[in-house]
């Protein structure tokens, strides 16, 4: 990797080398973190690369990330025997810190409710629809069912689209039901729409808010938000921000208990 060839002047002091490694160290791991999405679904990043770059990398880039700087350092340590000499707390205290930060920003806008605690009521929720009749939460009383906010001119909300996709293919009838519920009334026309979800062959329900009163009722201020309501009619969880097909499958199985 480019990053890891970052020069470090031999003439510095111990501290300062520490540092500087320390730094390439987690640059690394952003740059892993970050380009995962893009591991997963190469065509993607062909066909509109920036929604793939703002992809949620989930605990997969965690992995991928922390995999990449954890070699760089294994590896600057072996080629600058100086370092041996280090006492092992500064780094220790050092990664343990930068673990705490990338949690902190790994961590959705709203988590999941407790475990035992009932969330609120989820609002009511009836549209029409691109293709077939209108849906109702109502009528899906009963079922998990992920309700997923989003717009044709929203980066993220293109940028989950792969993981929204294969998290609907698993769905059996029955089980779980995904609806995509877009934000019409900030879109050029309905037609806009339409060719959007042709182009990008989604075949879950898609809902149209025309007036924005289910979004402003659901209490969404950003786009993409994915909500999970339990089948009881619950919030169970909310999640600000691209989603993975990994966050969506622990969530819904979390509500299904």
């Amino acid at each position: 990797m480019i990053l890891a060839r970052i020069p470090l002047r031999r003439h510095r002091g111990l501290r300062a080398r520490v540092t500087d490694r320390l730094i390439n160290a987690v640059m690394i791991f952003v740059a892993a973190w970050k380009l995962t999405p893009a591991v997963f679904h190469p065509g993607a990043l062909t066909r509109d690369p920036l929604p793939t770059l703002l992809a949620a990398p989930g605990l997969a880039g965690v992995a991928v990330g922390a995999a990449a700087a954890a070699i760089y350092l294994a590896v600057s340590l072996l080629r600058r025997r100086g370092l041996r000499r280090a006492s092992a707390f500064p780094l220790l205290i050092a990664a343990g810190v930068g673990a705490l930060g990338i949690a902190a920003f790994l961590l959705p806008s709203a988590v999941p409710l407790a475990a035992g605690v009932p969330g609120p009521p989820a609002p009511a929720l009836e549209l029409t629809t691109l293709h077939g009749p209108p849906v109702s939460l109502s009528a899906l009383r009963g079922r998990v069912v992920v309700v997923n906010f989003w717009a044709t001119w929203c980066p993220p909300c293109r940028a989950e689209l792969p993981d929204l996709a294969a998290f609907a293919r698993g769905l059996g009838p029955g089980g779980a039901a995904l609806v995509g519920v877009n934000a019409t009334w900030t879109e050029t026309s309905e037609h806009a729409v339409r060719d959007f979800a042709a182009r990008y062959r989604l075949a879950f329900p898609l809902a149209l808010d025309l007036t924005g009163e289910v979004t402003r009722a659901w209490s969404v201020k950003a786009w993409p938000t994915t909500v999970i309501v339990d089948a009881q009619g619950r919030v169970a969880a909310r999640r600000t921000g691209a989603v993975d097909a990994g966050w969506l499958r622990r969530e819904v199985r979390s509500a299904g208990r």
